[in-house]
């Protein structure tokens, strides 16, 4: 929804109309079942997990043509079927 609603606004500037879109890289946290204190003591490996797989779906987004919104979860299962 964000992207539609971002595709429909009318830009200007400098007397020219234009409009932008977005391509979006989604993560999901994805945790083994341990314990709080563990979850804690490794988040900033966690973070750096989301981080690296939302942008490898944000280019798999501007690979495929743009104004798009990809799942990292979809992207691997993607790779599956072609490797």
């Amino acid at each position: 929804r964000i992207k539609d609603s971002v595709s429909r606004l009318k830009w200007e500037s400098e007397g020219q109309s234009f409009g932008i879109t977005l391509s979006i890289g989604i993560s999901e946290l994805r945790l083994p079942r341990y314990n709080e204190e563990s979850y804690l003591n490794h988040v900033n490996e966690i973070v750096q997990v989301l981080i690296r797989e939302a942008d490898q779906a944000l280019y798999h987004c501007k690979k495929v043509g743009r104004d798009a919104v990809t799942f990292y979860r979809d992207l691997q299962s993607e790779l599956r079927k072609t490797c």
